[in-house]
């Protein structure tokens, strides 16, 4: 059956606009439409015509007459979609493509349009509906597995978001975007191997793909694999020279080596293309007191409560400054791990001398130790109800405002201490013991970021046991190897901790809360520390100026708990070779391996 001349001239208009010749089908649509200006199907393609040549409030005009001549098709709805779209009116493009999927609902094509429109303004359900119905009726729909897995990524749904990828990347090996998402949640499920695995696939298909290549220095760096880590962030750098997280990551790199003048330089060169970067401004200050530069190290420190896991509390409360409230409450609260309270709980009677009456908020754990601790009135576990207060100041902010320096750090000790009742306990607990009683603590908090390198292995720490001493397990969680005592069933509370630690001769602990309150209680603790140590311990030195009766053994190269413990095990020996009881003083015993 031939076509009328009518329907010819519209198949030729619709040949000249695939074929890109705009201006000739224009040309024939606007004949047909002299001849029948009610013409819907010239109509909508005039509009799209239109469109396509930068006149977007036209087309809309034609193609919403097509639609009031000949109805809501699929078609028309969609070009009007496509436009309001391309004019970021989404809610107007929204509504066509739902009219057009009335129309067409088996129509995988609309289904994946409307899918990325309600991804785009949030509506992730209902996206993600549209998505899994796109790729049941199109299975071979790369791009569809791929946002729905984007979709179900951003619902929480990590597994089902994985196992979209995999698809994705059956149907399209080289999607890049796909190889680095799958990377990010094998990354965040701990399987580090595996994510890198595919950050280099990623990377294999686009070398320069700029957030590939800082995923994988980050996953490296969780490794430990410090060089490849520095490498990658360097290779990303001369691609993007002003990637501020790149900088700052490879600055916490090279402090994890102890290179500390590299470290600067980066930190330095991320502030400067963003010189309110919170956790380069913060690094800058830790490396500030990692150097004993304390006076600048605070200000830095200060940047902690501008990072996005800052703990902040209290801010309804004026924020102390040192001055004299006549006798008002103000507030001292612990803000991170019970070390770090227990270091800066010292600052408690400076503030009572500034006249004010002090109140201390800290984990309930240390409630009845820091009830102890001179100047403090009063002491609640976090989360109760306070009293009224006039101010407020973390505890670890304290340095700041009196100004401390190394030669002004308060390390008069003890000042925390315990009951005379419970003391007796543990005297009597432990009266059977005679000899040598030392403390034994080689694990950390596991859920600590660090807790990888400042834990030690149990097979490292036993060559100490065969030193003749009554060896106790500090922990309440740890169970007692062969050849220690275990204290666990005693320890209900950190005061049952300080009491047990002053029946000690001797503590050894890695870089933990025990050390802290072994240092706080003035008890001769030895502390073993990481190569690349916490601000707090600084470089070098044998001694701590926040405990006086501490002595720092150090690792002498990433990792190498051995060497410490050796060093450990000799020194020890020595001492106990001269008295029985004399481990107290830093500096005197032989520490070449610190």
């Amino acid at each position: 059956m031939t076509p009328s001349p009518h329907r010819a001239n519209f198949h030729r208009a619709v040949a000249h606009h695939r074929s890109g010749r705009l201006r000739q089908a224009e040309r024939v649509l606007s004949r047909i439409l002299a001849e029948r200006p009610d013409d819907p199907d010239a109509l909508d393609l005039l509009g799209v015509i239109t469109a396509e040549s930068g006149q977007a409030e036209r087309a809309c005009t034609l193609i919403a007459q097509a639609i009031r001549l000949g109805g809501p098709t699929a078609t028309y709805c969609s070009h009007l979609g496509a436009i309001l779209e391309h004019q970021q009116n989404l809610s107007g493009a929204i509504a066509c493509y739902r009219q057009a999927l009335d129309q067409q609902p088996e129509d995988a094509g609309i289904l994946w349009r409307l899918g990325n429109l309600l991804h785009r303004t949030g509506q992730l359900n209902e996206a993600a509906e549209h998505y899994e119905r796109c790729t049941v009726l199109a299975p071979t729909h790369a791009e569809a597995w791929f946002n729905l897995g984007v979709t179900l990524t951003m619902l929480n749904r990590p597994a089902d978001g994985l196992r979209c990828y995999e698809r994705t990347l059956t149907l399209a090996p080289n999607h890049k975007d796909a190889h680095n998402n799958l990377g990010i949640l094998l990354h965040a499920s701990g399987r580090l191997d595996s994510a890198v695995a595919s950050y280099r696939r990623a990377l294999h298909y686009a070398p320069h793909y700029g957030e590939a290549r800082y995923n994988l220095g980050l996953a490296q760096q969780q490794q430990d694999r410090l060089d490849d880590a520095a490498a990658t962030y360097r290779r990303l750098l001369a691609d993007w020279p002003h990637h501020r997280e790149a900088h700052n990551n490879l600055g916490n790199v090279l402090l994890a080596t102890n290179d500390l003048e590299g470290a600067v330089t980066s930190y330095q060169r991320a502030l400067t293309f963003d010189p309110q970067h919170a956790e380069a401004n913060w690094n800058m200050g830790l490396v500030r007191l990692l150097k004993g530069d304390l006076a600048a190290g605070w200000r830095g420190f200060e940047w902690r409560f501008d990072q996005v896991r800052s703990v902040r509390r209290h801010g309804d409360h004026p924020r102390w400054a040192g001055e004299g409230l006549g006798g008002g409450r103000v507030l001292l609260w612990a803000e991170q791990g019970l070390g770090d309270a227990l270091q800066f709980i010292r600052y408690a009677p400076m503030v009572e001398a500034r006249g004010t009456s002090v109140v201390v908020e800290c984990h309930s754990q240390l409630v009845p130790l820091f009830e102890t601790v001179p100047g403090v009135g009063e002491v609640y576990p976090i989360g109760a109800e306070l009293p009224l207060i006039e101010a407020q100041i973390p505890l670890m902010s304290l340095p700041l405002v009196f100004g401390t320096t190394l030669e002004t750090i308060p390390a008069h000790v003890p000042y925390v201490a315990v009951s005379e009742e419970r003391k007796k306990q543990w005297e009597e607990r432990l009266l059977q013991f005679d000899g040598p009683r030392i403390g034994l603590v080689w694990l950390g908090n596991p859920n600590h970021k660090n807790d990888h390198n400042r834990s030690i292995p149990l097979d490292v720490v036993t060559p100490l046991l065969e030193i003749d001493a009554h060896w106790f397990t500090l922990q309440p969680d740890i169970v007692a190897p062969d050849g220690m005592i275990s204290l666990a069933e005693h320890l209900n509370d950190f005061s049952d901790t300080a009491a047990a630690l002053g029946q000690m001769d001797l503590v050894i602990s890695v870089d933990t809360s025990v050390a802290h309150l072994a240092g706080s209680l003035g008890c001769p603790v030895w502390a073993l520390i990481p190569f690349a140590p916490d601000w707090r311990w600084m470089l070098d030195r044998p001694d701590s100026p926040w405990y006086p009766s501490m002595t720092l053994y150090r690792q002498p190269r990433r990792g190498d708990w051995a060497a410490v413990i050796t060093q450990v095990r000799h020194d020890l020996m020595e001492a106990m070779s001269h008295s029985r009881r004399t481990f107290s003083t830093p500096g005197v015993l032989t520490a070449s391996g610190r």
